[in-house]
């Protein structure tokens, strides 16, 4: 097994080693030189369900060997029973959406603090209202960089609502209640991408049905061999802040009313 992967790694290296004719680094950058953030997309994970038309063979949406439980990638398709990643960012939005009988789709979303919809009251169905008819859903949004191997990294995002909120504030009180001690001998709170974690799913019901949700479980503090994940997830956030991703409608692939991400 070791010799297989010291081979694996040794073809990843030669892929990128330059030659007479290709020299990948000295023309990195070219041909995206015109591209917005509107150009490109990161990868919305999502757990499919028993009804998940990616697990319909049956469905043009069938995504070959998905089941229910798995995770997938919206954008490649890429399917994982478990991923390792490490959290960078933190947003939490008010999401419009049309009522599925009146044709559905996607209109927007709010700031919690803004005057249109802090002040909402919910439905009989538990849904905050909107004079126009439209829905909200209090939607949790966890920027994440997912820990391919062999150095590779891949930024996605992952959107909790409903039943999974409560998931998203476990994780964020988890990851806050996290402190070291500096070499004064003070506590400090470290980012939230000093540690990884592993995400998968895990069974779940109530009164109203059953379904997959998600399971995050710390793994360890990053250690030196893994200084790829800081500096990539430093990257990353810093590309959030200057406003180079966006909340946008979800891709026609998933099959939940829930949000993508631009970037």
């Amino acid at each position: 097994m070791a010799k297989k992967k010291e081979e694996k790694e040794l073809a990843v290296k030669e892929e990128y080693l330059p030659s007479e004719h290709m020299d990948f680094e000295s023309d990195a950058g070219m041909g995206f030189e015109n591209a917005d953030s509107d150009a490109y997309s990161i990868p919305y994970l999502v757990i499919l369900q028993s009804n998940s038309p990616q697990v319909d063979e049956d469905e043009g949406r069938y995504v070959e060997g998905a089941k229910a439980g798995m995770i997938m990638n919206t954008v490649t398709n890429e399917l994982f029973s478990e991923l390792t990643l490490v959290p960078v960012e933190y947003s939490r939005r008010m999401v419009e959406w049309v009522p599925r009988d009146a044709g559905g789709g996607y209109r927007g979303s709010y700031d919690p603090s803004d005057p249109k919809v802090c002040d909402l009251e919910r439905d009989e169905n538990g849904r905050y209202v909107l004079d126009n008819g439209n829905f909200l859903n209090d939607t949790r949004y966890h920027f994440v960089l997912v820990d391919k191997g062999l150095g590779q990294t891949e930024p996605a995002v992952i959107a909790l609502t409903s039943t999974q909120i409560k998931k998203s504030r476990n994780w964020m009180y988890a990851m806050n209640n996290i402190k070291f001690r500096n070499k004064d001998g003070k506590m400090f709170t470290p980012p939230s991408f000093s540690h990884k974690y592993s995400v998968s799913s895990v069974s779940e019901k109530n009164d109203k049905g059953s379904w997959k949700g998600w399971k995050f479980s710390m793994l360890s503090v990053l250690d030196k061999d893994e200084a790829y994940l800081y500096q990539s997830a430093k990257l990353f956030l810093d590309e959030i802040k200057k406003g180079a991703a966006e909340i946008m409608a979800p891709p026609a692939e998933t099959s939940s009313q829930d949000s993508d991400v631009a970037f």
